[in-house]
């Protein structure tokens, strides 16, 4: 059993994991490490059952007692370094997206873990494992859509740039140097690991890619910089294991001056299918097909436990998984495979070219 959980840093995404771990039955030791005074009194104040630390280092130097686990909660340029820090303790690594601010980064998680024989999972499984999702899969699983399937992947929101308008204190996320970009690896994990787990490809082609910012207010102190993208358009092919192909339109914006959109489905030559992706959205799924020249929808609700959340979801699934369960995560190869995507999307879209990405160990 896993007998304590380490949380380093203290921010708002380590409040979801401390809830989290909470929730967990039996219940696992907490700790946390925060080096901002005032951010740790008040942590430790709404989770007086926890052990807090002024620094990483402190907490990481505490004796091993078992199987223990490592959430890596901080702004992502401290991603690798405390990833490595924590597996040079012999305790495995849950980390929050993306897991690096270069490939290189997440190259060097993915090799340290498998030299040490730990596993490193990532939290960009937090809209997997929702009952609507699997329905969705169960429909392209089917055949009944027809072949080859086509992924219409949009979401163009008007105002929700991370330091401007979510999280509007948190500057950071603006810079590449501590963010590693903008809306490609803030959300595109998420996009990303949805793909991989409707397709299961053994390859991933990214045949273009580009990305912008859009000019938008409001104005940002002088001070203050801007470098990462708030626009990524790719197009992608997805080679699965018996060689078919699915093509996916990407395209996600976190600010748009045109109409939001948000439309998540796949569609063949015999029919389509869409779901709610996100919970605050929904639990319906829709499959359209056609019915003698007129259209034929069939809707239906899958919902979710209320303990199911997205926020407790990737501590609770790393868990059940390292106690010997098989939920579905991201981890290990899966967890490389899905960060180098984002990096190949990066790529094709600064140097014009096409980017492939294999999975480890696939018979091309």
């Amino acid at each position: 059993m896993i007998s304590r959980i380490l949380i380093i840093g203290g921010g708002v995404i380590a409040r979801t994991h401390a809830d989290a771990v909470r929730s967990l039955q039996p219940a696992r030791q907490l700790c946390v490490a925060e080096p901002n005074e005032a951010v740790r009194a008040k942590f430790q104040e709404d989770y007086p059952e926890g052990s807090y630390f002024a620094s990483a280092d402190e907490m990481l130097a505490l004796p091993r007692e078992g199987d223990e686990v490592v959430v890596v909660a901080t702004p992502p340029w401290l991603h690798h370094r405390y990833a490595m820090a924590a597996f040079a303790t012999g305790r495995h690594v849950l980390c929050e997206k993306p897991l690096g601010i270069s490939a290189g980064e997440g190259d060097q998680i993915f090799a340290e873990s498998r030299r040490r024989g730990l596993h490193f999972a990532c939290c960009s499984v937090r809209y997997l494992n929702r009952p609507v999702l699997a329905a969705a899969k169960a429909v392209v699983d089917s055949g009944s859509l027809g072949r080859p399937l086509h992924v219409q992947w949009q979401a163009r929101l008007r105002a929700s740039r991370p330091g401007i308008e979510y999280q509007p204190a948190s500057k950071w996320f603006l810079q590449k140097k501590f963010a590693g970009g903008g809306v490609l690896l803030d959300w595109g994990p998420y996009d990303i690991a949805t793909f991989n787990a409707l397709f299961s490809p053994r390859e991933v082609i990214v045949e273009s890619a580009w990305t912008s910012r859009p000019e938008r207010g409001p104005a940002q102190p002088a001070d203050v910089v801007i470098d990462v993208e708030h626009h990524v358009s790719a197009t992608l092919k997805y080679v699965q294991a018996d060689g078919q192909i699915v093509r996916i339109d990407y395209q996600r914006m976190s600010t748009t001056f045109g109409a939001p959109v948000e439309s998540y489905q796949v569609e063949g030559p015999l029919g389509a299918v869409e779901w709610d992706w996100l919970e605050w959205k929904g639990d319906t799924l829709r499959v359209h097909r056609d019915r003698n020249g007129e259209d034929d929808t069939t809707s239906t609700r899958y919902p979710e436990g209320s303990d199911d959340l997205s926020g407790r979801r990737p501590v609770r699934t790393f868990v059940e998984f390292l106690e010997g369960g098989s939920p579905s995560l991201i981890r290990d190869e899966q967890a490389w495979f899905n960060f180098r995507i984002l990096w190949a999307i990066q790529e094709a879209a600064t140097t014009g070219q096409p980017q492939r990405v294999v999975f480890p160990g696939a018979k091309i």
